[in-house]
């Protein structure tokens, strides 16, 4: 195991981000004995495109990781550093997903066991579990021999899956791509530790509130001193 690994930071995007994300993204986390590069962000291409085009970035600047962030997944503090441990503490896991959720209304958490059988719930926050699909908006991939062998279309969305006499037009470029590593024997697990908060790309004012009750979440204000002599004032 390389105790300096090399992780790549891909970022497709339509090119506006919220400042909330921005923001975010400063402590996505860094970790110790580890160095990070960043992509240059791939700006209006159709995902599956944009993703295996950072994918071979990746595979050129020799990384390790790379690690999948979507610019509407607004990413808890030291995100990263979390996925990371996951890998170097399982080995024989080739990709790990944070835990975050649909835009729709009522939300649901997205990964799944099997398809179409809706979203997999039996879980609880903090737990580390195997999962069969997820989406790749905060996906940490291991970039191993037999990985670099699927591409380079890792990620497509001209597909029909297809088991038995069950047919699905689902055709995501994430569905793709995980059909694919199943195949070929590879791992996925989700920690559901690491908590995202998704936002759309809009000025809706509910989209706004969002951003905003995320950003004091996860970052909230310091709290003022309250020693005699130094309370802190009254706004009344």
């Amino acid at each position: 195991m390389k105790i300096n690994p090399l992780i790549a930071i891909a970022v497709p995007t339509w090119g506006r981000v919220s400042i909330t994300w921005a923001f975010a993204m400063r402590h996505v986390g860094g970790p110790l004995g580890a160095n990070s590069v960043d992509l240059a962000p791939v700006v209006g291409k159709p995902i599956a495109e944009a993703r295996n085009e950072l994918m071979r970035e990746a595979i050129d600047s020799n990384a390790d990781f790379i690690f999948f962030l979507a610019d509407d997944v607004i990413p808890m503090p030291n995100t990263l550093n979390s996925l990371l441990q996951r890998m170097l503490d399982n080995e024989d896991i080739t990709m790990v997903s944070g835990m975050y959720w649909t835009k729709m209304w009522p939300t649901s958490p997205y990964i799944w066991r099997g398809i179409q059988r809706g979203p997999y719930l039996d879980w609880k926050h903090g737990e580390f579990f195997p999962v069969d699909y997820a989406g790749c908006d905060c996906l940490l991939i291991r970039l191993t021999p037999e990985m670099k062998e699927l591409g380079p279309e890792w990620f497509s969305t001209d597909w029909v899956w297809n088991e038995k006499d069950k047919i699905s037009l689902l055709a995501t470029e994430d569905f793709y791509f995980f059909t694919k590593t199943r195949k070929a024997g590879m791992k996925l697990w989700c920690d559901a530790y690491v908590a995202m908060l998704v936002t759309a790309p809009t000025t809706s004012l509910g989209v706004a509130n969002l951003a905003v009750e995320a950003f004091d979440v996860m970052f909230p204000p310091p709290v003022p001193s309250t020693v005699e002599g130094n309370a802190p004032p009254d706004r009344g």
